[in-house]
């Protein structure tokens, strides 16, 4: 049977590992000089894994079939790293560096934003699950939320009235800037639901929150009896699980929330579950796909994988080290294979004088969803009931739509990248687009009809 879902944790031995979580079978081991600092250990999409050692301005990175690191793509900040995680759709890298949260483009490495609202070092860094908004938390307490849009439009672009009050896109105020939390920001969840999410946060000083991402307010508060290290929700949102600094986890439902905004957990609290087993401090929390199974990391050096109806541990995995990030994640489909084909491009950063120095260089990226059967593989299939004749003639008008299309996406990025020219299309122009969007086709579709009719014969 094929291995599905994996667990992915790294530890104070430096480096990575993916296990197996049945059978605690190691399928990919990454090997680091230095430990990995919390919160800054992911993937980006499914050919890359990255990763921060502790105390250095570089993100390791390796691909996702190689043990070794790549050193050919040095992703190398202006200052010492606290927190990283790269976009879900692997287009941007966020990163933490002290108190400021740096934007990169993977397709060009160029350095897309600067933001600074912490006081104190970030520590800790999440995306929402559409890629569209950034939320930190910090050791000032303070937890914030960006749309990403704000954060890599340019600068001289106005949104609203000319008043003085007017908001500037690209400006690195947040949406929201919550700072209900006394002590730092231990972890930070987020909800599907794009602006519409929820938000989750945990701290030392004892409080889970929940927020609403439409309008910014605090839905609940809840009060524990232990510092709060590291926070996650089932796949349905129907409960939350947190970690605390005595190796305890507690769950807790959100579909009976309780009845104030302000829930102070009591000893042997009816609504609180109970996951005893480590003897350390939580360090990371992760949920399974269907929500079944939750695995946890923690400073006693293992890492346990837990069935969340009966509250057992299933399994124990032994680490060389306190564990610093764990997640649940799909097994790439690249993992095992002996050959490379990334279908991400990933540069070296820019430095982060590239941004004021007026550079004339543009990326645009087009997403594309790939086929499962490529043109050359459907056409080796259909030939299978054509003669020679019949193949032949059918490579060859494939051929054909494929300079058509060629040449319509052509003229499309011409009228797209000048669509600001006033200068009216000549009257050649008009000819060659009438003759791309009517007669070539149509004449292919001519040529398919009548070789569909001669077959029925």
């Amino acid at each position: 049977m094929s291995i599905i879902e994996a667990v992915v944790s790294s530890d104070g031995k430096g480096g990575a590992v993916v296990w197996e979580p049945q059978g605690g079978t190691v399928l990919m081991s990454y090997k680091g000089a230095a430990p990995c600092n919390p919160h800054a250990l992911s993937f980006l999409g499914q050919d890359y894994l990255l990763a921060v050692e502790k105390g250095k301005p570089l993100i390791t990175v390796w691909r996702i079939n190689s043990q070794e690191k790549e050193t050919s793509i040095r992703l190398l900040c202006p200052g010492r790293i606290t927190s990283m995680q790269a976009s879900p759709d692997a287009l941007y890298i966020a990163v933490g560096i002290e108190d400021k949260l740096h934007i990169y483009q993977v397709a060009s490495g160029c350095l897309l934003a600067v933001a600074s609202s912490h006081f104190q070092p970030i520590t800790v860094i999440r995306w929402s699950k559409d890629s569209s908004f950034i939320a930190t938390g910090g050791e000032d307490g303070m937890v914030c939320f960006w749309p990403l849009s704000h954060l890599v439009a340019q600068n001289s672009l106005t949104v609203g009235s000319t008043s003085s009050n007017q908001m500037f896109a690209g400006q690195s105020d947040p949406k929201y800037n919550w700072s209900d939390h006394s002590l730092p920001v231990s972890d930070i969840f987020i909800t599907y639901g794009g602006s519409r999410a929820r938000l989750i946060s945990v701290s030392a000083d004892r409080f889970c929150k929940v927020y609403d991402l439409a309008n910014g307010t605090q839905l609940v508060s809840i009060n524990f009896d232990s510092r709060l290290t590291a926070v996650t929700l089932d796949p349905i949102e129907a409960t939350i699980f947190v970690g605390t600094s005595s190796g305890t986890i507690h769950s807790f439902s959100i579909r009976e929330p309780p009845r104030t905004k302000d829930y102070l957990v009591g000893e042997k609290d009816p609504n609180i579950g109970t996951l005893i087993g480590h003897t350390k401090a939580i360090t990371g929390l992760s949920m399974s796909i269907d929500g079944s199974k939750l695995v946890s990391g923690s400073n006693d050096e293992m890492v346990k994988l837990w069935h969340v109806r009966s509250g057992q541990c299933l399994r124990t995995l032994y680490q060389k080290g306190p564990v610093t990030n764990i997640l649940f994640t799909m097994v790439p489909k690249s993992m095992n294979s002996p050959t490379f084909h990334p279908l991400i491009i990933l540069r070296p950063f820019g430095k982060s004088s590239d941004m004021d120095s007026g550079s004339n260089q543009v990326c645009i990226e087009v997403l594309m969803k790939d086929d499962l059967i490529t043109p050359e593989t459907y056409v080796t299939k259909s030939t299978l009931d054509f003669s020679n004749e019949e193949s032949s003639e059918l490579q060859k008008e494939l051929r054909r739509v494929k300079k058509i299309n060629s040449q319509l996406f052509q003229f499309a990025m011409k009228k797209i990248l000048h669509q600001n020219n006033e200068k009216e299309d000549s009257p050649q122009e008009i000819k060659e687009t009438q003759s791309l969007t009517n007669g070539n086709i149509s004449e292919v579709v001519e040529k398919s009809e009548k070789r569909n009719k001669k077959r029925k014969h």
